[in-house]
C-alpha cells in the first residue's frame, strides 16, 4: 500500500492533498488564494476606546481597504475580524511610520493575546 497508512480498518491516503498554511485547501480541492489581497506584519497593538483594537505594523504586499478581514490564524488565533478603519502612525523618537488597522468585533481574549505577544514575525494575510 504505497503512500498510505492502515489504521483500525481504514485506509487513509496522505499524498493526495497539500495541507500547508499556504495551500489553504479543503478536502474538495477548492483553493482560497484568490481571496487573499495583502500581507501585514504586526509590530504592536493597543485599544482605542469605543472603536476596537488597533494593530500596528507594515504592509508587506498588496492593498488594504475598509471591510476586508484580517486572517489571524497564521499567528494562532481562530478569528477573522473585519477591518473597520486604518491610518498611519508616526513615531517621533525613532522617526518611523507604521500602518494602523482597527479591528472590529475582536473578543477580549484575542485582544490580550495580541498585546502580550506582539511583535509577530509571521505576516498575517488580509482577505476579502
Amino acid at each position: 500500500m504505497k503512500g498510505g497508512f492502515l489504521f483500525s480498518g481504514r485506509f487513509t491516503i496522505f499524498n493526495q492533498l497539500a495541507r500547508t498554511k499556504q495551500a489553504r485547501q479543503c478536502r474538495c480541492g477548492y483553493s482560497w488564494h484568490h481571496l487573499y489581497k495583502a500581507n501585514f506584519q504586526i509590530n504592536s497593538s493597543f485599544n482605542i476606546i469605543r472603536r476596537g483594537c488597533c494593530i500596528t505594523g507594515e504592509i508587506l504586499s498588496g492593498n488594504i481597504a475598509i471591510g476586508m478581514r484580517a486572517d489571524l490564524t497564521a499567528i494562532g488565533l481562530t478569528v477573522r475580524p473585519i477591518i473597520s478603519d486604518f491610518g498611519f502612525l508616526r513615531n517621533s523618537e525613532s522617526k518611523t511610520e507604521d500602518t494602523g488597522l482597527v479591528l472590529f468585533d475582536l473578543p477580549a481574549f484575542e485582544e490580550s493575546y495580541l498585546k502580550a505577544n506582539a511583535p509577530f514575525h509571521t505576516p498575517i494575510p488580509i482577505m476579502l
